[in-house]
């Protein structure tokens, strides 16, 4: 608990202003209450003697204090406050810069809501940690102390009576919260979970009303909120129970205070403004230990939510850069690859003994039935996972003497669906080359053929493209991507088929701007339509995740193998299509 809450401390950048806060906070606080029962004791010995200039005093007390909370409380908030909002936005940053470089196998591990969740409502219930959590702490710990120590000063038999209820309260409330932090852990998760549900029907709200599958999908939703629902009441439950032990023990304490310091009057052992003193002075005692319960809560929730803000701070990071088990041969080709394997698990291969050789500017095609292993090849490249057995080079070097950002660079990369941002088509295509001014985006974007659409909109390349491009076609985003991996001009080019899933129309204009993009690139295709791959250098088939033939297009029909099967396959259903 203590190693969480300190890592969650760690990230209030200001340090400084953030305890002058705090130690003013809790102070003022002390020291309040520590007036007010002098003021309290005064103003009882000036009734018992009729002293006007006593009552006058105790008066003043009173006033000085609440004077100088009126004054320095608000300092102290705006003190902590601030240092508050500087940590948590220091804790937003550290989580999308994590994000940003957490290794792929990580992140393909946890669904998108999920990361949602951590990013968004777990630092909000972690921020109360160091915000609320800590502050309430500190202030009751210090007045409760000097409220103890006055106690002690006045009379240490009463004060070791006071501290003896407070230490038993102390040693119940710790066993009643044992089950909270189990509890506060699993909400969290549960939560996380919701969020998924959420993100499934917003991003799939299409296919679900295609389909008229609100029934199921709403179902599967009330599940998954029931069982949050379930869980935040196991939580409050526990909760309910440290927390009425904690009120309850509070005022149990002030009714023993009163009843044995009546007793301890009218027998004439103490005085009734020392009796006064004590009562008033229980309160920062009782507060500490009537509050513990409902701390304890409350911390317990906080650091669940932080627990799971630090994992994806402690996820393991992308290396600078990716380690081979074998040292790569010498080699002049564009794309090397020397018997490779890959397991995504470590147990079922994906790839297994692929040896490949692209020389400089030759167009190879990868083709074979789904998961095969096409596009793992692809990752593989790009270094979102390193390979098992084997080695890889690019460019004549291989991918262990190249930093990760280095090997990236040497590549462009159009998917079969190409994600764009939220924001404009110009900071879209920006994203092939961060530095590039205004004048070469618009001059990929003809390249791409997409600049006569883009300045038909009414912002034209200022126009905002909606989530994921949502207010632009299918074509039009391609068109985009096209000209993203233009602005990048990497000797390299990666295509995942973006065209399998347009129209005629858009197709051909996709499929232009991809010749142009290939211009004097190598260039590594992955074609689901064998008509679009024809003219290609070479042609791999690859099934089963083994290289299992390779020729020419005709070459590979005369094989009468897996691609002529492929390409029977998909001539009929073309021919089908066409009647």
């Amino acid at each position: 608990m203590f190693k969480t809450l300190k890592r969650l401390m760690a990230m209030v950048t200001n340090r400084g202003r953030y305890f002058s806060g705090l130690a003013l906070i809790s102070i003022v606080a002390a020291s309040l209450n520590i007036l007010i029962a002098l003021a309290l004791m005064l103003f009882v010995r000036a009734i018992q003697s009729n002293d006007l200039q006593t009552l006058y005093t105790s008066l003043a007390v009173l006033l000085g204090g609440l004077v100088m909370f009126l004054v320095l409380m608000p300092l102290g908030y705006w003190l902590y406050e601030t240092a508050v909002v500087g940590g948590t936005a220091n804790m937003r940053s550290l989580v999308f810069k994590s994000l940003l470089r957490i290794k792929t196998r990580w992140m393909d591990g946890r669904h998108s809501g999920d990361l949602t969740s951590r990013s968004t409502n777990d630092i909000q219930v972690a921020e109360k940690a160091y915000s609320q959590n800590l502050v309430q702490l500190v202030e009751l710990v210090m007045e409760g102390v000097s409220s103890g120590v006055v106690m002690f000063i006045v009379d240490w038999k009463l004060a070791l009576f006071m501290i003896a209820m407070g230490a038993t309260h102390v040693i119940i409330s710790r066993l009643l919260a044992k089950p909270m932090h189990k509890a506060a852990s699993a909400v969290q998760g549960a939560l996380s979970v919701v969020t998924e549900r959420i993100s499934d029907i917003a991003n799939g709200n299409q296919v679900i009303r295609m389909f008229d599958s609100r029934k199921p999908a709403e179902a599967k939703f009330l599940k998954t909120n029931d069982d949050a629902i379930n869980k935040g009441l196991i939580r409050t439950k526990y909760a309910a129970r440290v927390n009425a032990f904690g009120t309850f023990s509070g005022y149990f304490s002030f009714l023993i205070i009163l009843t044995v310091g009546g007793y301890l009057v009218i027998k004439g052992w103490y005085q009734l403004e020392t009796i006064s003193l004590f009562v008033q002075l229980q309160n920062g005692v009782r507060n500490l230990f009537a509050a513990l319960g409902h701390f304890i809560t409350d911390l317990q929730t906080s650091l669940a939510g932080g627990k799971r803000v630090l994992e994806i701070l402690d996820a393991p990071a992308e290396p600078q850069r990716i380690e081979l088990s074998t040292i790569p041969s010498a080699s002049s080709a564009a794309v090397n690859m020397e018997a490779v394997s890959f397991a995504y698990n470590g147990d079922e291969t994906v790839l297994g003994d692929i040896n490949l050789e692209v020389v400089a500017g030759e167009t190879v095609a990868l083709v074979g039935p789904s998961g095969g292993g096409k596009s793992t090849l692809f990752k593989l490249l790009l270094g979102y996972y390193p390979p098992n057995a084997g080695a890889i080079s690019i460019l004549g070097k291989g991918i262990d003497q190249y930093l990760l950002s280095e090997l990236r660079e040497q590549l462009a990369y159009v998917p079969q669906e190409s994600y764009l941002f939220s924001g404009s088509i110009a900071e879209n295509i920006a994203f092939g080359n961060v530095g590039a001014g205004q004048e070469e985006i618009i001059a990929a974007a003809k390249a791409a053929y997409a600049h006569d659409f883009i300045m038909q909109l009414p912002e034209g390349y200022e126009t905002p493209v909606g989530e994921r491009g949502s207010h632009l076609s299918g074509g039009q985003r391609q068109r985009i991507a096209i000209a993203r991996a233009i602005l990048r001009d990497a000797p390299l080019l990666l295509l995942d088929e973006a065209t399998s899933s347009l129209d005629t129309e858009s197709e051909e204009q996709v499929q232009l701007a991809l010749n142009h993009l290939k211009q004097g690139r190598t260039t590594l295709v992955i074609a689901h339509r064998l008509a679009t791959v024809q003219n290609a250098s070479r042609i791999l088939v690859i099934a089963d995740g083994k290289l299992a033939e390779e020729g020419s297009h005709q070459e590979l029909l005369d094989l009468k193998g897996i691609y002529r099967r492929l390409y029977d396959m998909q001539f009929a259903e073309d021919l089908e299509s066409a009647g």
